[in-house]
């Protein structure tokens, strides 16, 4: 994609069925100015018509280089096609820009394509045989049902009326500042590392139409934080944190109820809960209904990474921070 493309490929991500934040090309000029590679997007055209695109980034260190679509956790969605498309369409588009990337990577020194697949059926397709391949499990909600929460979630809901939370939303770069700092301040309470600040300040930014940052209040006390981030049909759940009271009375379950309905509001038509680091992550978004849907992780060798074996998944990490590499168990154990 060069600059003159631009124009079409937005086209194409406004116009694609259940295409997320992460595949606009704002989400791209947050990826670029927080460090995270070099944007190398590719694009399918029949004649002059734009049939599907890729969209992905390069990070080069001293040891190789390597492709993602898209680095970060919460950048799923793969290639993006024209909704015009069969399924059976759809194939021959996805090789050829897979074959195209493979075909890139070997000529400019890279040593591994990673395409980070969508949990939306009727938006994949399959790709040539990969070298490796793995699946993820997110947790959907299809918005245009009714909301049907379990009983733990109405149990909590039913709890924290008691205490009437007030829902807010930042329109301000402070505020939003605040919101991560709930977040973050949840993250190093549970011995986490949170994101720092410069990438939500990228996503408030340069991505305000995609970036959502709302809290909770408790006695004009903020509790609960929530940043989403929403693209047409799809809404992501990005990054939460409650403090102590906001725990307590559980407030993210009535913050998360606010903007469900919300999105529900909007027209939107995916909540898109992410992948749940623990069991009781996974609970707490399966309180809220929906189901769980995996998604694949495809991975092709373009270069040698015979050294990179013998490197632990923190030593890799450190050359390619942010980024998918290779699969665990094809690296050396961590020497803790």
């Amino acid at each position: 994609m060069q600059a003159h493309d631009e124009a079409d490929y937005a086209a194409l991500v406004d116009r694609a069925l259940a295409s997320p934040a992460s595949h606009t090309l704002a989400y791209r000029d947050v990826l670029s100015a927080c460090g995270l590679g070099q944007p190398h997007y590719l694009l399918a055209r029949q004649g002059e018509r734009l049939q599907g695109a890729l969209p992905a980034f390069v990070k080069r260190s001293p040891i190789g280089g390597v492709l993602n679509s898209l680095p970060l956790v919460q950048s799923a969605g793969g290639a993006v096609f024209c909704p015009d498309l069969t399924a059976a369409e759809r194939g021959p588009v996805a090789t050829s820009l897979y074959q195209a990337m493979i075909d890139w990577a070997k000529a400019q020194a890279v040593n591994v394509c990673v395409v980070i697949g969508t949990p939306y059926p009727h938006e994949g397709a399959e790709p040539i045989a990969p070298d490796f391949s793995l699946a993820r499990t997110t947790h959907l909600l299809d918005l245009r049902l009714p909301l049907r929460p379990h009983h733990a979630a109405k149990e909590a809901l039913r709890k924290a009326s008691k205490v009437s939370p007030s829902h807010h939303v930042a329109t301000s770069k402070p505020q939003a500042k605040q919101v991560w700092s709930l977040y973050a301040q949840n993250m190093e309470r549970l011995g986490v590392v949170p994101r720092a600040w410069p990438f939500y300040e990228q996503l408030y930014e340069r991505a305000p139409s995609c970036a959502r940052f709302v809290w909770a209040e408790v006695g004009n006390e903020p509790v609960c934080g929530l940043v989403l981030l929403r693209h047409r049909d799809v809404v992501d759940y990005h990054s939460v944190g409650n403090t102590p009271q906001g725990r307590k009375h559980q407030i993210s379950t009535w913050l998360c109820v606010q903007e469900l309905m919300h999105a529900q509001a909007e027209g939107a038509l995916w909540w898109n809960w992410g992948v749940s680091p623990t069991a009781a992550v996974a609970a707490f978004k399966r309180s809220f209904g929906g189901f769980d849907q995996s998604y694949p992780i495809w991975g092709w060798l373009t270069g040698n990474v015979e050294a990179w074996r013998a490197l632990s998944p923190a030593a890799l990490a450190k050359h390619f921070p942010d980024h998918f590499v290779l699969p665990y168990d094809w690296l050396a154990k961590d020497s803790a």
